[in-house]
């Protein structure tokens, strides 16, 4: 029955992953939210003003990204930051960007 158990709960936690980290990149690789994190920190008036959004659309897309982990808001100050998870996210897509780079090289000779 452990083991049963143990199964069930390793595939749960397969599941949740899954569906997060798909989340993170739906998110995440929409240009807009791209061109976002790769800006932050920055207070969310001058997002704003770089993306020539007005406030309610940048903060959907502000909730968006800290709704899947990839940036924090600090209130107090009013900055939008990044997060460790924005950050492997980044590095991650600047490497599948090397990797597809090379491959295409390889297709066009």
């Amino acid at each position: 029955m452990l083991k049963k158990d143990y199964e069930r709960g390793k595939q749960i936690v397969e599941d949740i992953t899954e569906k997060v980290l798909l989340g993170v990149f739906r998110t995440g690789c929409d240009k807009t939210n791209y061109e976002i994190l790769k800006s932050l920190p920055l207070k969310a008036s001058a997002l704003e003003k770089k993306f020539k959004l007005s406030p309610n659309p940048m903060n959907r897309r502000i909730n968006q990204l800290k709704k899947v982990g990839l940036i924090e808001r600090n209130n107090k100050i009013r900055v939008v930051q990044k997060t460790e998870l924005a950050e492997v996210f980044l590095k991650t897509i600047d490497k599948m960007r090397i990797e597809v780079t090379k491959a295409l090289a390889k297709i066009v000779k």
